[in-house]
């Protein structure tokens, strides 16, 4: 439960945002790009300096849970802010209309990263166990996906029921996501225990000393690579695949949210399907495998036709079998960087290495955002204010640009992750001689 409200922003915000912006708040496609980039800037150092906080955080509730409770107060009112399109002056690029959406977008980053290192944390804490954790990341990415799926057909609902008012519709729509966002975090904290550490001492490594030591750990830069590259990819279809839908196939709003619907609920599939096998198989075969049946689908939907709509949403549907891999591979390798962490320092630091866990996927989906604003912007789309009449089509350079977004920059970036999971040095042996290695060093200490 704890995942479903920060998969219902991610979701959200990853296929809805860039079009409110654009549609809805009357930014420019550079305006909105620049909007999602600038407030990553303070994300390079909240998302770490968060995690790092969470594992120094001393209190009867644990290290983890308290943030879960008050972060998600923030995180709600941020997420509505972020569909509320004020009536404010936008003369000119740096416009108090532009400035407003920086701000809030500050907000909502950091009040994401209060709610979600924490809850990622917690996985290596409540279990040893590979298997254990990958069955529990399967029932957690079960939880986001469907999450997603509900955001976005919550969101369809009241727009619809708000036409053709689409600013109040947003506006609604994000109030009720928003309230499930605080009742997870809110479920989360309530229904979990943790250890008391409030009698234990801090940790003694500083921040910068934590950071120098985890990018000292070839094992986490490879995982944080496999992981920005997979979300990469995640993000350039899905911000792209809107205005795809619309722009290019001529399909209207309701086809695009059946497809939406569609591609999570076989994600969700994927997600149960994909654990299982990487349990058997392994984590790298089964990234090998999704991976390649993924790049088939982004290069046939570049050639899909307008009007093509049904093939288009078959596609879509395929490429479920591949997107679900880039959801859970990247969290199952990851426990074991932080179990090798500890054979190497001898401190349990999962906040740190969460922290920029949470970072890479916020940061792929605004770099995502940020790029296909600037391409768009550079292609010559036509964005339009709101109330006024949208453009009867949009200029060809503009269609090829989104044709390009959706097919082959991601496929760039599966081609990049494939290469980043070869050299992941952690095999299952491996990990079976860390953690026993960290069992012979406790019971050294505790026969001492």
């Amino acid at each position: 439960m704890g995942d479903l409200g920060t998969a219902m922003v991610s979701m959200i915000k990853g296929f809805l945002l860039l079009g409110f912006l654009i549609k809805i708040a009357g930014l420019s496609a550079f305006q909105a790009g620049w909007v999602l980039l600038l407030t990553k800037i303070w994300d390079a150092v909240n998302d770490p300096f968060v995690g790092t906080l969470t594992d120094r955080t001393r209190t009867p509730w644990g290290r983890r849970r308290p943030w879960l409770l008050f972060g998600s107060i923030a995180f709600a009112i941020a997420f509505i802010l972020s569909f509320y399109a004020p009536n404010l002056a936008n003369d000119g690029f740096w416009s108090a209309r532009f400035w407003y959406y920086v701000l809030v977008g500050v907000l909502l980053d950091a009040a994401f990263t209060a709610v979600n290192v924490p809850y990622a944390a917690l996985t290596p804490e409540l279990s040893s166990d590979a298997k254990e954790r990958n069955t529990l990341n399967m029932f957690r990415f079960i939880f986001s996906v469907l999450g997603g799926l509900v955001a976005i057909l919550i969101f369809q609902a009241v727009i619809g029921a708000f036409q053709p008012d689409e600013r109040t519709g947003n506006f609604i729509a994000a109030i009720v996501v928003g309230a499930i966002v605080l009742f997870s975090g809110v479920f989360a904290f309530a229904f979990t225990r943790e250890k008391d550490f409030s009698q234990e001492s801090e940790q003694t490594l500083g921040y910068i000393e934590g950071l120098r030591l985890a990018f000292a750990n070839r094992a986490f830069v490879i995982t944080t690579l496999i992981y920005l590259f997979s979300w990469l990819a995640i993000q350039l279809v899905q911000s792209a695949l809107q205005l795809y839908f619309a722009d290019w196939l001529g399909a209207d709003g309701g086809t695009f949210f059946i497809t939406v619907a569609l591609l999570q609920t076989c994600i969700a599939v994927g997600v149960i399907v994909w654990s299982i096998v990487g349990n058997r198989i392994g984590q790298k075969r089964v990234y090998y495998i999704g991976m390649a049946f993924w790049i088939v689908v982004q290069i046939s939907l570049f050639f899909v036709q307008p009007g093509q709509i049904t093939l288009a949403m078959g596609l879509a549907v395929l490429a479920a079998i591949g997107v679900a891999v880039g959801f859970i591979v990247p969290w199952n390798l990851l426990p074991a960087v932080v179990d090798y962490d500890e054979l190497q320092t001898g401190q349990r630091r999962e906040g740190v290495y969460y922290g920029f866990f949470v970072f890479l996927q916020k940061l792929g989906i605004s770099l995502g955002l940020w790029v296909q604003g600037l391409v768009l912007g550079w292609a010559g789309y036509i964005s339009v204010e709101y109330g006024q009449p949208a453009p009867d089509s949009q200029p060809a350079s503009a269609l090829l640009a989104l044709r390009l977004m959706i097919s082959f920059a991601p496929i760039l970036m599966l081609i990049l992750g494939i290469l980043a999971v070869r050299a992941y040095p952690i095999s299952p042996e491996r990990h079976a001689e860390i953690l026993d290695e960290i069992a012979k060093r406790k019971q050294s200490k505790h026969a001492a």
